[in-house]
């Protein structure tokens, strides 16, 4: 579990490129990278041992800059710090050619927070090369912490290349002020997390009969029509989240933290399923598993209970799922589906 669960799946994003020549299995690029991060998180724990071991992310059977799959993508999103090992390499990587767009979103979102992206200065580079996103306001690159000698020149090696066994005065001492300032984000970053969690986690007061109604795009009218019978019954539905305005991934993970928010404030969590359009698979896997899981990690010792609305009579590919998850379907074409559901309801919030 890393340091900062359950707010973020991982404590730091190592993001830093192999560098290996195509046919040569020898890169000493990434060994360097990879003996560092491991540096990082066995003195991190040797000397902050009350903070428990620092979940470091690093794909070791992949280089991470290679292809930037929804996997790994995600991986950054739920990952508190972003640390990026530079080198000429990383520059030519596909963070800053083929994913551009979505890194300096990445990024931008992250520097608006002091402290959450952490830059390692490992081979010098040619800084006029550098994205803009990685200068300050002024066009100056970011200072970070610098492991090479002074230089101009480009490809100059960093401390203890290639394999880091041999570490010289001056790699310890930045790599001593890198490892207390990141110890220092970490906890301040807790503290920060825990401080938003508390100001929205509802009380049963304020949650009462509150219901988040989720609908795939498309049910708008069935939406309202539900929520007038629940609202006829004394129930309260909280406002929809609007859907992300283009198809970016720091767009979705916007939406997709709002309906946290939104729906963690809730009493309850119902997905309408208007018709047997298989899309609504992608709906309970985004809102019924996703942002689910997201707010019960939140809520910790408080569920939240979570019921599907059914009209279609059809069966969906994930029902057995939500019926081993304790998720239970009402079916709408039924009569008696209000007072079966007030019956689960008060049930569930017990």
């Amino acid at each position: 579990m890393s340091y900062l669960a359950p707010h973020f799946d991982h404590d730091v994003f190592m993001s830093y490129a192999h560098g290996r020549l195509p046919g040569y299995s020898a890169a000493p690029l990434r060994d360097w990278s990879q003996n560092f991060i491991d540096h990082l998180k066995t003195e991190t724990f040797a000397l902050r041992p009350d903070i428990g071991e620092v979940a470091f992310c690093d794909d070791r059977s992949v280089d991470p800059t290679a292809a930037l799959t929804d996997d790994i993508k995600v991986r950054v999103e739920r990952s508190g710090v972003l640390l990026i090992i530079m080198s000429p390499a990383y520059l030519l990587s596909s963070w800053c050619t083929d994913e551009l767009s979505w890194f300096k979103a990445q990024f931008m979102g992250r520097r608006l927070s002091p402290g959450r992206v952490f830059i390692v200065r490992a081979v010098s580079t040619n800084e006029d090369g550098w994205p803009d996103f990685l200068k300050d306001s002024r066009g100056h690159r970011d200072i970070g912490f610098q492991f090479h000698r002074e230089t101009t020149e480009i490809g100059i090696e960093p401390y203890g290349w290639p394999d880091l066994r041999s570490r010289t005065e001056d790699f310890n001492k930045t790599f001593s002020t890198l490892r207390t300032t990141l110890i220092g984000r970490l906890e301040a970053l807790r503290v920060s997390a825990q401080s938003a969690v508390s100001s929205v986690l509802p009380t049963p007061a304020q949650t009462g009969r509150m219901l988040y109604l989720h609908a795939p795009p498309g049910a708008d009218g069935v939406r309202a029509e539900i929520e007038d019978e629940l609202q006829s019954e004394g129930y309260n539905i909280a406002p929809a989240v609007p859907r992300a305005n283009n198809d970016t991934l720091s767009a979705w993970q916007a939406e997709f933290n709002e309906r946290v928010r939104v729906a963690g404030s809730c009493a309850a969590l119902t997905l309408l399923r208007p018709t047997d359009d298989p899309s609504f698979d992608n709906e309970f896997q985004v809102v019924g598993i996703d942002t689910l899981n997201r707010v019960n990690k939140i809520r910790r010792d408080r569920p939240l209970p979570c019921a599907i609305l059914n009209q279609s009579q059809t069966p969906f590919n994930d029902a057995d799922y939500a019926e081993r998850s304790g998720i239970p379907l009402f079916d709408l074409s039924t009569p008696n589906w209000l007072p079966e559901f007030k019956v689960w309801f008060e049930g569930a919030r017990a």
